[in-house]
This record gives C-alpha cells, structure tokens and sequence, in this order.
C-alpha cells in the first residue's frame, strides 16, 4: 500500500497539541508504530523504528546502502546497526539512497533532523504547532491537526507560473514541505529550516565527468540492473506502465532480467499518436510478458473531482484519471504500481540546443561544435542554422542560477508580470555550469514534482525506478553532448541496452502521448471549463485573464492545439481549490 505516516516531534513538555496525534492518526486508518514521550510514529504498516534513552529514530519507506554487508533495511541486526551508524555521523545523504522518509531525534541535544531522500515518492508536509512539529504525507491530517484550512493564494499564484515545480511553502497556510533532497533540523526554542542534504553539481563537477562514451554505456548498463533491479524487488504482482517507449522498456527488461512478474498495462488511443500498441507488444514479446491493453474513455474523466486532494498543491491532472482507473482494474490485487516517469530527464533528453553550446565552451569552435550541432539538428528534426544560432546566444549568456520557464497564458498580468520563485528546490549552480548541464539538472526536479501526478498513489505503492539516485548521478557526469548521435537522443542507454530489447524499440525515433484523450476531453467539457475558469475562486481571486479565456472557450469555436492543455490545467487548479477553500 502507499507509504502514508503522520509523524509528531514533542520539543515542550506542556505542549497540548501532543495530546491530539494518537486520535487523529487512528481517525485516518493509521496505527501507532512508536509511541514515546517525545516521537509518535502513525502509519498504516510497521516502519523501522527505535528509541533509546539518547535518541529516537524512525524510517518509513525503503532505504538502500551503498556500502556495506548489507544492501537495505530490511530489519536485520545488521542493517539497524548501519543505519544507526549513518545517523550517529550524519552520513544518511552520502551512504543511503532510496524512497525514505528519515527521523532522527537527539534527545541529549534537544536537536531533530529528518532526511527526506533524493527522488523520493514519500512527500512530508510538516506544520509546527506550539512545541510540536508535525509531519505527514497526507496534508488533510496536517490541516486536522491545524484545526483549519485556507488558501495562501501568494504561493497559489506562484505555482500557476511554475506549474512543475515546488517552493517551500505550499499552497495551504501553515504547511510547508520537506522536498526531494532536502533535509529539515529543528532544536528547542528555534524555528525549524530545510536546506538541500543532496547536490545534483557535486557530479557535472569537471573530476566526475565520464568522457568516454563506451565509458558511458558500461556504466549504464550496470548501474540500471543494479539500481533498478533493487527498487523491483519484492514487487511481484506490481503494476507496470507499459506505454511501448524506450524509458518503460528499459523496466520491462530489467524485471525480466531479474525474474520480478509484474503486470504490464498499455494505454492507447487508436489511430492517433497515442497507439504505441506496436511498440509495447513487440517489447512484450521478446520478454514473454502477457500484455494487457485498454482505450482510455474520455467521457469519463470528471473534471470537476480532484484525483490527489491529500496533496497541498494542485498536482492531479483530471485525463491521469482514466489512466488510473484502468490499470487498477488490470489488477485489482496489486499493492504497487512502476512507472517509467523521469526518464527522459535522467537520460539527458533536452530537446534544446544546449549540448550544442556545452560542447563549444567545452572543445571551442572546432569540428566537434559542429557535429554536435549537426546531431542536435537530426534529433530535434530542426534546421542546422537555427541550432547554431541558438547555441551561440546560449553559450554567451551569464547565468546566476537556473531558468526555470514561466507560463503565463490565461494569467492576469499583474500576477504574471511581477512573480519570482521563492526558495526554488535545487542549490544554487556553480558560475562555471554549462547551460545544458543546468537545463538536465532543471529537468530532474521537474520530475521529482511530476511523480505526484497520479491519483492511485493514494492506494498503491508509487515506484519510479529510472530515478534511482545512483543512476541519477552516473548520469549527471555525462557530458549533455554525448547523449546524442546517429539522428538520436539518450544514444549512451539505447546503446546499453541494445542487446536486451526489439530493435524497432530500443531505436525508434517516434514519441507517443496522450494528447489525442486531452483534446477529447476538452472537446465534451468545453461549457462546463468556461463555467468553472469564468466563474471560479481563481478568477474571483484577480488571477486569470478573462478575456482571454472567454476567446478561447467560445462555443463552437476552432480547437486551438496548443492552449487545450494549459486551459485544462487551470480547470485542475479549480478542482484542487474545491477541495481546500
């Protein structure tokens, strides 16, 4: 089942909030896995916990060693001995990796320090009350605890701007979070802060780099049988997200290589770009898995209802409603489900003309600017000359950090003029970053948002493999330009992988998506959009530019392509704040 907890950190001894967890926690189906004066840990299955008259420590998800005799927690002697180690020398960001929430409470120092991991599934929303702080996947716990819930439009209109990515502040007063990587310390009479415990530039630094390509493919190789096949085990049963794509091929192959029985499910639209049943079918059979497939049914998609309403920002997207609907019926009996998410963002896929201006401040202006220019080109199916252009204003560019890429369609102008990104989730990159390099770290912390996009995750175990933070970081220290070659991007893992998959799969130069059930769903909804954008607490709130949206939504008016989804994500927002406000 999902890794759902509520964790409650005392720091006063008359702090009455206290009193509150045990009631609440069991109201949400949570039983009672550590109960001490000062730590209580609720969730729905046994975590790793442990309490000492010197400290008190507890583990919920699945954490990995890097080193060691053993290779996860897994309730052994000598696996509690190595954590313990690992927290005594504050050493859990360095020597664990997984999806794990970790507290550490020291009660000779008064001092608490809860790591959440890098890339990992398991969010922690926390909210300080008094001398309690308290933390929780589920933010409606939170918002009971709270006694209240409202809306902090400041970061609701932030998070229109920057829809992919999280601030510390989420979009419910009084709750913040603890994202990807970050860890939070608080001690008695302070107020609690986060900082990042994992940095994406300690491996693009110049002595981490892998230069050689077929450097690049062994290192890959291992690293995906070794990681992925870590994150797979024990998942028998598991849902697989089969789409037919390189990214959820590359899973199907390691399950297979591994001896992991998963249930894989592939979702197509016929006769449009969303059949990538050829695809899917060809993988299936070379791995001799049974396939199931279903048609995703656009009248059934409930604009209206919130797919995560547990979650404090408007994550769900409505048309992952069908997706989830179906898979679950695939396999009623699953208790996890893995998906292939990340990956283009792991493998380097850029779709820019950074490698290119990466390569000319690497090499100057030589032949190997020009091939990589000519390599992007074949890849992105676009005009040598314009890459070259684009490349050469890149590589001249100063970049104080990373550019994030505002939308501001259907925004009110004041909103969309005068926003920044309060404490965006990544470190600050060193001056000398190249810009393809900035734009592949920029990519991985999109996904780590996207992985909240599903609603299943509220009765599954969600499980991102291709973002296993080993894999991550061997793939941070390969140059952007040497992903690409032969007319192809991610050219290092298709590569790597040649030799376990189709052909037609692991070289295929098409991209399939679901946009064709996005244009469906907004072709049947189009009133009841209008209503909810024209009518709704986000334009009452002075944050959507009417005008525009009335353009857009007149009826029977010419389906614009590329403005259906933004529209369709706003009706999201709605359907998040109906859940809150």
């Amino acid at each position: 089942m999902s890794d759902r907890y509520l964790a409650a950190i005392v720091m006063r001894e008359d702090c009455r909030e206290a009193r509150r967890v045990g009631p609440v926690a069991r109201r949400h189906g949570l039983h009672i896995a550590l109960e001490a004066d000062d730590l209580v840990i609720a969730a729905p299955r046994e975590a790793w916990t442990q309490s000492t008259e010197r400290s008190a420590s507890a583990v919920v998800g699945n954490l990995y060693f890097r080193t060691g005799p053993c290779d996860s927690l897994d309730g052994s002697n000598e696996s509690t001995a190595s954590l313990t180690s690992c927290l005594a020398r504050r050493a859990l960001g360095d020597e664990c990796w997984g999806s794990f929430l970790a507290i550490h409470l020291d009660r000779q120092d008064d001092a608490l320090i809860v790591h959440r991991s890098a890339f990992g599934s398991i969010n922690a929303y926390f909210t300080l009350l008094g001398g309690m702080l308290a933390i929780s996947s589920d933010a409606r716990i939170l918002a009971e605890l709270i006694g209240a819930r409202a809306i902090d439009w400041d970061v609701m209109a932030r998070q229109l701007l920057w829809d992919d990515l999280a601030e510390s502040r989420t979009c419910v007063a009084g709750i913040s979070e603890i994202r990807c990587g970050e860890v939070l310390r608080w001690k008695r009479g302070e107020s609690p802060s986060t900082a990042a415990h994992w940095n994406p530039w300690n491996f693009t630094a110049n002595d981490r780099v892998i230069a050689e390509r077929k450097e690049a493919s062994a290192r890959l190789h291992h690293d995906i049988f070794e990681y992925i096949g870590k994150r797979l085990a024990d998942l028998d049963g598991a849902i697989l997200d089969l789409s037919g794509g390189l990214d959820s091929s590359i899973i199907a192959a390691v399950t297979a290589q591994s001896g992991v029985s998963l249930c894989p499910v592939n979702l197509f639209s016929a006769a449009t770009e969303g059949d990538e049943r050829h695809y899917a079918r060809t993988t299936a059979n070379r791995l001799g898995l049974r396939l199931i497939e279903y048609c995703p049914d656009p009248d059934r998609v409930d604009i209206v209802r919130c797919g995560s309403p547990q979650l404090p920002r408007p994550h769900a997207r409505s048309f992952v409603q069908e997706i989830d609907r179906l898979t679950l019926f695939a396999a009623p009996e699953a208790r996890a489900f893995v998906n292939g998410g990340g990956g283009d963002s792991v493998f380097c896929h850029l779709q820019s003309s950074g490698p290119a201006a990466d390569v000319l401040g690497a090499c100057g202006f030589g032949p190997a600017y020009f091939r990589v220019v000519h390599e992007v080109a074949r890849a992105a199916q676009c005009g040598t000359w314009e890459v070259l252009r684009k490349s050469l204003i890149k590589a001249r560019r100063s970049h104080a950090g990373l550019e994030a890429r505002r939308d501001t369609s259907f925004l009110a102008r004041p909103w969309s003029a005068n926003e920044v990104l309060h404490r965006p989730p990544w470190p600050m990159p060193p001056a000398v970053t190249p810009p393809g390099k900035r734009e592949h770290v920029l990519g991985l912390y999109n996904s780590c948002f996207n992985m909240n996009g599903f609603g299943r995750s509220r009765l599954l175990k969600p499980v991102f493999p291709l973002l296993s933070q080993p894999l991550v970081e061997t793939c941070l220290a390969i140059p952007s330009w040497a992903w690409l070659g032969e007319g192809r991007n991610r050219l290092l893992v298709r590569r790597a992988m040649a030799s376990y998959l189709p052909d037609e799969v692991v070289w295929r130069t098409s991209k399939g998506g679901l946009g064709h059930l996005q244009r469906e769903i907004f072709r049947r909804n189009r009133d009841l959009m209008r209503e909810m954008l024209l009518s709704g607490r986000l334009q009452r709130q002075g944050l959507l530019d009417r005008p525009a949206i009335e353009d857009h939504l007149k009826p029977h008016s010419a389906l614009k392509s590329d403005k259906y989804g933004r529209l369709l994500r706003l009706c999201d927002f709605e359907a998040w704040i109906s859940c809150w406000d």
